[in-house]
């Protein structure tokens, strides 16, 4: 069986030549790449079929009593169905096969079309959906990444957001780190400063720690809690991998808040 393998494949190159063989794979490719553009034009549920029937599923599950103690803790700030994270996932599964046939772009506009509507849940589920989905940056997401961001914010969502997609996307685009920060920084949004701290937390031995510093530097005065949190987040995080710079920063910088500095003390 094997040497008919060889065989086919030896006959193949003769009949078809290199370049013959190259053509097949790329007509093989296109026909796949129609296949999929066919499926997601004409098969797929359209989107606001799609958006009602994910809040009919939700609806499905919904708890009253334990959205009771899920809005206590989120200081009532905002309504929920009372669905926790295990539920959540399975309703994400039960979508899973057909938004698999979804592209990227798409799968962005439904998770801003989910930020709109009230319960909790809806956010968390577009928050599913992108650490998903979004995998290649365009030039043009910070629009929805600062969109997203700056509605409904809390630290349930911000991290999340600052973390995965401002990460990602200012990963992809390192000359753009900068300004982003100004700019973010200067808004005066609380939410926005707090992700120019954070953004850079999956980076690792790639953290551009000179930038990081100086936003730690010019945030550091804010006495805001989530500030302070954040401050010693990303300090922390970078002492996984560069112990050395952070306690010699800190070193230097005795006016680093209690909050932050026990914060990012905890693997010195």
């Amino acid at each position: 069986m094997e040497d008919n393998l060889k065989s086919w494949s030896i006959i193949k190159d003769e009949v078809y030549g290199r370049k013959g063989s190259e053509r097949r794979d790329n007509l093989e490719d296109e026909i796949e790449k129609t296949k999929n553009y066919l499926n997601s034009k004409f098969l797929r549920t359209p989107f606001k079929t799609m958006i009602n029937q994910i809040q009919s599923k939700f609806e499905e599950n919904r708890n009253p009593e334990i959205a009771k103690g899920m809005e206590a803790y989120m200081k009532n700030k905002f309504p929920f169905l009372g669905i926790k994270s295990p539920e959540r996932k399975e309703i994400h599964r039960f979508f899973g096969p057909e938004l698999r046939t979804w592209t990227q772009d798409e799968l962005i506009q439904l998770a801003i079309d989910l930020w709109e509507l009230e319960e909790r849940e809806f956010q968390y589920f577009a928050l599913d959906l992108l650490k998903w989905k979004y995998k290649k940056a365009k030039e043009e997401d910070l629009d929805w990444i600062l969109d997203l961001i700056t509605k409904k914010s809390w630290w349930d969502t911000v991290d999340m957001l600052a973390a995965r997609c401002l990460g990602h996307y200012l990963h992809a685009f390192p000359e753009k780190q900068e300004q982003v920060c100004k700019d973010f920084i200067d808004s005066e949004n609380l939410w926005l400063q707090r992700s120019t701290l954070i953004f850079q937390l999956k980076y690792k031995d790639q953290t551009n720690t000179e930038l990081l510093f100086k936003n730690i530097l010019i945030l550091n005065p804010d006495k805001e809690f989530f500030i302070q949190k954040a401050i010693g987040w990303s300090l922390r995080e970078l002492s996984k991998t560069n112990p050395d710079l952070v306690r010699q920063f800190l070193q230097e910088h005795p006016e680093i808040d209690k909050l932050a500095l026990r914060e990012a003390s905890k693997y010195l």
